[in-house]
């Protein structure tokens, strides 16, 4: 387990060709979702392909980059989000470590544990930074559980939680159907599968 989560070791020259790849698939998604105004977000594809090949830190890096991005090219709102998109990366390289993503199901269910994750820490800076509303499709569930009668705080951790189930199991299950598919003499020179069998996909 020590050296699957070792810092300078998981930033081989394969894991640092990968981070802007997967920003540039959380934010291609991104502007998608924004476009077409969909309750889901699908930024963090890029972030969990990211854990499963190259481990927690990678991931993490890669996620912060994404919503400094899309914040500076398109939406300002995203960056306070920074935060959980890095956090989702290291929550998926614990599950990855784990063996959540040897099969699809278990793939789907880290799909059902990154939401706990995402919904915690984002929650907050939605109410506290933005108000509660933040211009997504995600406000119009909001505004479900405040007609409802909840505080703004439960509405929107309600909210934020319903849309990242959906969101985060899509987006387990893209990573890993990408991951698996990715051929083994490529995939096996990342480090997040290289270090711990169990990292990887099955």
């Amino acid at each position: 387990m020590r050296g699957f989560f070792d810092v300078r070791g998981s930033f081989t020259p394969m894991a640092i060709v990968l981070i802007p790849i997967a920003v540039a698939i959380n934010a291609g998604l991104h502007f998608i979702t924004v476009f077409l105004n969909l309750p889901i977000f699908l930024d963090t594809i890029g972030t969990i392909l990211a854990a499963i090949l190259a481990g927690p830190w990678v991931a993490a890096v890669a996620g912060i980059l994404t919503n400094v991005v899309v914040g500076l090219i398109t939406t300002p709102t995203y960056i306070p989000y920074a935060i959980t998109n890095a956090a989702i990366g290291i929550t998926a390289g614990i599950l990855v470590y784990f063996g959540f993503y040897r099969h699809l199901w278990l793939a789907a269910v880290a799909g059902l544990i990154l939401p706990l994750v995402g919904a915690t820490i984002s929650a907050p800076i939605t109410v506290v930074v933005f108000g509660g509303a933040t211009g997504t499709g995600s406000d119009a569930v909001t505004a479900f559980f405040l007609a409802s009668g909840d505080k703004l705080v439960a509405a929107v951790f309600k909210a934020g939680f319903l849309v990242a189930i959906v969101d985060k199991l899509i987006s387990s299950l893209i990573a890993y159907a990408v991951a698996k598919n990715i051929p083994a003499a490529y995939s096996a020179k990342f480090p997040a599968i290289t270090r711990n069998h169990e990292a990887a996909v099955g």
